[in-house]
């Protein structure tokens, strides 16, 4: 076999043989990853471009994405419903693809392109939506069909818009857009390329974040303030940056991430509308000798957590497609994850909900979306109801820690079904407890429930009782510092109020000495103590 044939065999069996991934994707503590399922709407086999957005205001979880069947395109909108997707919304016929817009909490808005009658023109269009419908629409501009990158975002007074226009006729191919009133836009001369991608964030209500870059140059971002453009240094260290993303921190500034010509994601913090240092993200890909071609396509869930959730494409010179996904940890990012299942997988997105699991997203190449979110596993053992029928303490021990996960207590009173009454965020620990202060006078039945948004994945335990009748247990109440003492305060059965007092004192406050758990033990020691105390036998009469 001559040099060139034996090469060619090579890189026939890389691209037939070479692996993703093996072996199951890790799940934060306590969690497990579902299997992946399939997304597909009527008459669309082919989904694309998904977009993951959970809404903390209202616990809405929502998917958008651009749909095709054999030269028909049009994008259709999903909001999961207990145990499913269902769709909401539709664009309709010529809509070419959904890009991302940072919407306030409480809304939701779109942003895509959509077919004229010349083959490489598109029109640029806006709208929000509401109670699971498409709002008036606006048109801001002809745009180019080719290779197009837009981004939005939306502010409580001003709507922004930017997009890359390869062959729009201009000197500049970023075009920037604004908005204070719906059907009325702006276009405000800018420069800069964008060939890269493009990203739009909210500094307040008025100014925008813009940044971009690409082939042409490196990493530029600039300001709207109003009317005025403002550019900043750039840095052409980034040159060839590929699909950037821009999400608000919840400490203040932006985390902005991009993809690059080689097998690391940049992550950097901007403060103040100026990149910080960049962080370089790895990923455990099954060949350490693998030639990439880039990372791209990143995106970054939207939550109060101090890190998100990152999810990005990866692409090597074999042509071989997959997806990276990184979980932070109290520490920091770890190198990311090659998700096994996603083989030619690109267009990653991910979002995490109020009970903290974690929902990723893509399209499989020439096929359509996929989807798989992580779950509790923990489940409550040992449920206990102690005290008195003015306040009771409702207390349970998880099988496993599972941080973030989100426990309900729920009370049935006498012969009424068991309706929620409260909420519990698991920390690191696994011991959970809810004072419930409700007065009762008759027999109650306590439970408590594992939140998932999946609602095949939710979990209820056995069902515990409570009567005042025979009822002697002792509740702790209240833990107050007063005048230099911490005072413990216990009530039991019959509104019989215990008062023992511990205190410790320092010049300056009160110190705590003792670690959680210590403490924990010794105030189940003494509560234990007055439980007994209540049970002892009525002193006999002369």
């Amino acid at each position: 076999m001559g040099r060139s044939a034996a090469w060619l065999a090579a890189l026939l069996a890389a691209l037939v043989l070479r692996p993703v991934a093996a072996g199951a994707l890790t799940a934060p503590p306590g969690r497990a990853w579902t299997g992946d399922t399939t997304l597909t709407a009527p008459a669309f086999p082919f989904l694309v471009g998904p977009r993951l957005d959970f809404d903390a205001t209202t616990g809405t979880l929502r998917l958008a994405t651009s749909a095709r069947n054999f030269g028909t395109a049009d994008a259709f909108g999903f909001e999961w419903a207990d145990s499913a997707w269902r769709q909401t919304w539709r664009i309709g016929a010529g809509t070419l693809r959904l890009w991302p817009v940072l919407s306030p909490p409480g809304t939701y808005h779109l942003v895509w392109s959509s077919l004229e009658t010349s083959p490489s023109r598109a029109t640029f269009h806006m709208a929000g939506v509401a109670g699971g419908q498409l709002q008036q629409v606006d048109t801001l501009a002809s745009i180019s069909v080719p290779q197009t990158e837009c981004s939005a975002a939306v502010s409580p007074r001003r709507r922004w818009a930017a997009v890359g226009d390869y062959y729009g006729g201009m000197d500049n191919t970023l075009r920037m857009f604004y908005s204070d009133t719906v059907g009325s836009w702006h276009e405000v001369p800018v420069s800069g390329y964008a060939n890269g991608g493009v990203s739009v964030g909210v500094l307040d209500d008025t100014t925008a974040l813009v940044v971009w870059g690409g082939l042409d140059e490196g990493l530029e971002w600039a300001t709207l303030r109003g009317t005025t453009w403002e550019r900043g240094a750039g840095d052409p260290a980034y040159f060839g940056m590929y699909r950037i993303r821009v999400r608000p921190h919840p400490g203040g500034g932006h985390r902005v991430a991009w993809g690059m010509p080689r097998r690391y994601l940049a992550l950097s913090h901007f403060a103040n509308g100026a990149p910080g240092p960049v962080e370089w993200l790895d990923c455990n890909f099954p060949d350490p000798d693998i030639f990439f071609a880039r990372t791209d396509t990143p995106d970054l869930s939207r939550d109060e957590r101090e890190r998100p959730v990152l999810a990005w494409g990866w692409s090597d010179i074999y042509g071989v497609l997959g997806i990276c996904l990184c979980l932070p940890t109290e520490s920091g990012y770890p190198v990311a994850e090659v998700v096994p299942n996603a083989w030619n997988a690109i267009a990653p997105t991910v979002a995490v909900d109020a009970n903290g699991d974690v929902w990723l997203a893509w399209q499989q190449y020439r096929e359509t979306v996929h989807w798989m979110h992580t779950y509790v596993t923990a489940v409550a053992a040992e449920l206990a109801v102690t005290g008195s029928d003015s306040l009771r303490r409702v207390a349970w021990r998880l099988s496993e820690a599972a941080p973030g996960s989100r426990w309900t207590v729920l009370r049935g009173v006498g012969d009424e079904l068991p309706v929620a009454v409260a909420g519990v965020a698991a920390g690191s620990g696994v011991e959970l407890a809810w004072q419930d202060a409700a007065p009762l006078a008759e027999r109650a039945r306590y439970r408590v429930r594992r939140e998932s948004l999946n609602r095949r994945y939710a979990w209820t335990s056995d069902e515990v009782g409570w009567d005042p009748a025979t009822a002697t247990g002792v509740a702790l109440e209240r833990i107050a510092v007063v005048e230099g003492r911490v005072e413990l305060r216990w009530a039991r059965h019959g509104r019989t109020v215990l008062e023992p007092r511990v205190e410790r004192r320092t010049e300056v406050r009160i110190a705590y000495v003792l670690e959680e758990g210590v403490l924990r033990r010794a105030l189940r020691c003494l509560t234990a103590a007055l439980e007994a105390y209540a049970r002892r036998p009525a002193p006999a009469r002369a």
